[in-house]
């Protein structure tokens, strides 16, 4: 394990893990003006009832996919992995930052898709493909 890696890289992972799992539940609470914005102007009640639904859904799997990052991350099993850790410190610190702007600027709802499936989709992906990797290499 490199100085780097335990000086700088797992508590900057930690901290853009916490910080995207922060404003992902700060927009979940507070999603109705982002439903609104992704609307048309002539909107009825089902098709704002059907984008909020679509939202909560996407945010609780992102909270669910940082969740299942916490896990390897905390129990040890990738937290000394640079690749995989400096691969999710960008992932998320760009997701926190655009959440940001995303909840501010009132953006469309295809830029959180986007975030989503960059930024949430592919580093849980690697986490799981390195939590099944070191578990078969135990074996």
């Amino acid at each position: 394990m490199s100085t780097f890696c335990a000086d700088g890289l797992i508590p900057a992972r930690f901290l853009c893990l916490v910080a995207h799992f922060i404003m992902l539940v700060m927009a979940l609470n507070h999603r109705e003006q982002n439903v609104k914005a992704c609307l048309p102007y002539d909107y009825d009640n089902d098709l704002y009832m059907e984008q909020d639904k679509r939202l909560m859904i996407g945010y609780t799997l992102s909270i669910g996919f940082i969740g299942i990052e916490m896990f390897g991350f905390m129990s040890g099993i990738t937290m000394f992995s640079p690749t995989n850790g400096f691969i999710s410190m960008i992932c998320h610190g760009v997701a926190t930052m655009m959440m940001f702007y995303f909840l501010q600027d009132l953006w469309s709802c295809e830029m959180f898709w986007s975030v989503f499936f960059l930024c949430s989709i592919l580093p849980c992906s690697i986490e799981l493909i390195m939590i099944c990797y070191s578990f078969i290499m135990k074996k």
